[in-house]
């Protein structure tokens, strides 16, 4: 990790008597001087996908050697790309034809470093949902799979979860159930627990909520903003203050959904926020408004 600087080491502690120790938290300084935001893990927690403030291109920085890759320098290709279990990075990015944005679905290939084109330009394409090297989306309102390995099968137990006109769906295989924990709700940032069992996302009107599979509610843990897994137990996100303009202040905060109990994971002072989880690296990866890009490393031992 020489190429990350050690900010603040923080004294081991257990959260709330659970194995949950916050280690230390590390600025990335290869960046220099460029500004990067939202960022994504990947399989191993070993690299990183950035992109700008607006979405517009996207990067890979792999952390052990500092290394950044160029992906593309399209619009919108930072918003929501994806790794797939072989690290292929999915992403979409737009272009103008006669003043209409058409979206387009690319893979790039980390091993050659070349793109190849999934989906062609569409008026009505919507960004992946994935499942290990399988991918579901809609193109024009029909549902498509597709694979970046076209040796690879489309899994038909794959869990998808995505957001559908501000609706909440849930595909097992190809199979969609709308999940409605409330009525007349539009949501946001839905995911799937890692052990498959549970759903979490945001309603804008509620806050967080963790339901099951099949729409019971199970936790609302508060407006806990940009929430996503850490293991099974646990989630992160943001608590925020705003002016009605801007956001005066962000904390991430590590939240034990069954208790209701939190804790603030990062420093006073800081404006942090769009926290990505890898447990496997046991890392917490966010952004400031300048653009700069900050780790947490944390440790879930055994009970």
């Amino acid at each position: 990790m020489k190429y990350l600087l050690c900010m603040l080491i923080l004294t081991s502690l257990k959260v709330w008597s659970q194995p949950v120790q916050i280690l230390d938290l590390e600025k990335v300084t290869v960046l220099k001087d460029m500004s990067y935001y939202h960022p994504k893990f990947d399989q191993t927690g070993s690299r990183l996908l950035l992109t700008s403030e607006n979405y517009k291109g996207l990067d890979l920085l792999d952390l052990e050697s500092g290394k950044i890759y160029r992906i593309s320098e399209s619009e919108g290709a930072g918003y929501s790309p994806v790794f797939t279990r072989d690290n292929h990075v999915v992403y979409t990015d737009h272009e103008f034809i006669q003043n209409r944005r058409f979206t387009r679905l690319h893979s790039w290939d980390p091993l050659s470093g070349e793109t190849s084109l999934l989906e062609p330009a569409s008026r009505n394409l919507s960004h992946p949902m994935v499942w290990e090297n399988s991918l579901l989306l809609k193109v024009n309102g029909q549902l498509k799979s597709v694979s970046p390995d076209s040796g690879s099968e489309i899994s038909s137990d794959g869990l998808f979860t995505g957001i559908e006109d501000r609706q909440l769906v849930l595909y097992h295989g190809e199979t969609r159930l709308v999940i409605q924990p409330y009525e007349d709700e539009s949501y946001i940032w839905p995911s799937v627990s890692p052990d498959r069992k549970h759903i979490l996302a945001y309603a804008m009107g509620k806050g967080t909520f963790i339901c099951d599979l099949t729409g019971m509610l199970l936790s609302e843990p508060g407006r806990i903003e940009a929430p996503v897994w850490v293991g099974n137990d646990y989630i992160t996100g943001m608590l925020t203050r705003d002016d009605g303009h801007q956001i005066l202040e962000s904390r991430l905060v590590l939240a034990n959904p069954l208790t209701g109990e939190q804790v603030v994971i990062s420093p006073k002072g800081l404006i942090a926020m769009h926290p990505a989880v890898s447990l496997k690296a046991g890392r917490i990866a966010f952004h400031t408004p300048q653009g700069e890009i900050y780790l947490i490393r944390f440790r879930i031992n055994p009970e």
